[in-house]
């Protein structure tokens, strides 16, 4: 579930992450966006108020109140701490204001999934910040982030799935193969995955292919295998891709959907 999978990625900790979990009164909303990289357009993206800003036209799941990032970490150049500016274009600004280092989260790197890049001094780390943004859009948002260092088919078929972690939300915007990361899987497994985590809502970018990468993760972790069937409902939002990241591919849109197993939870409640 959501707090035993925060709860084991914290550890013996009794630092800023466990304050945190201690200081909730109901179960944390968890979104997760695999292959995340050094992008932090979800806690905008998925935020209460650019949903009161853009409208769904039907009833939409209450948003995340805790984010989990995964990555294999090859593209960070520079020391995570507090204080530091992630993000900063004049319109927003994305500035850590608590920074905890968290027990490692080592999930062999697979060959044939990602590329084992020498000089990654993050693999294997994971980490807890609480990020201040500041957006002359959307006004001020503090959101708690977990960012752990693996390889996401790694993480998932060896950490989420083994602890039944309830997932509400699933990123999947410009994964891995093809975007220079060193990544060969674009994510399809996500598909056979989703309602296993609880997914509520999904948000993409309409890449649905399959690369050697996704063929090797099935290899490794069958838990991930499945029929990638499509199992989404309404889609409630979309966004010109421009607007999240440069269009690729053909890839011009990110949509927000309601995963249909959700709709039908919510419609029979």
């Amino acid at each position: 579930m959501s707090l035993e999978l925060l709860y084991h990625l914290n550890g013996e900790n009794r630092g800023a992450l466990y304050n945190w979990l201690q200081s909730q009164n109901s179960l944390p909303r968890i979104a997760w966006y695999p292959s995340a990289g050094s992008d932090y357009r979800d806690v905008l993206y998925l935020s209460e108020q650019y949903a009161l800003r853009d409208p769904a036209p039907v009833p939409e799941p209450a948003p995340p109140t805790f984010f989990l990032h995964t990555d294999y970490g090859t593209f960070f150049q520079r020391e995570l701490c507090s204080g530091i500016e992630l993000y900063n274009d004049r319109r927003t600004i994305v500035k850590v204001e608590v920074f905890e280092e968290l027990p490692r989260c080592d999930v062999a790197l697979g060959h044939g999934i990602v590329e084992q890049m020498g000089g990654n001094t993050f693999a294997g780390r994971a980490v807890f910040m609480e990020l201040e943004i500041r957006s002359k859009v959307l006004g001020l948002i503090r959101v708690p982030v977990l960012y752990a260092f693996c390889e996401n088919e790694g993480f998932c078929a060896n950490v989420l799935l083994p602890l039944r972690a309830k997932i509400s939300h699933i990123v999947q915007v410009r994964y891995g193969a093809g975007m220079g990361s060193g990544g060969w899987a674009a994510g399809i497994w996500l598909w056979n995955v989703m309602e296993r985590l609880g997914c509520e809502v999904y948000v993409g970018d309409g890449d649905r292919r399959r690369e050697s990468g996704d063929l090797v993760a099935y290899e490794r972790y069958p838990d991930l295998r499945g029929s990638e069937r499509q199992i989404l409902g309404v889609e409630i939002r979309r966004l010109q891709t421009k607007g999240w990241d440069r269009p690729w591919d053909g890839f011009d849109e990110v949509r927000w959907n309601i995963a249909s197993s959700s709709l039908e939870d919510r419609t029979a409640g």
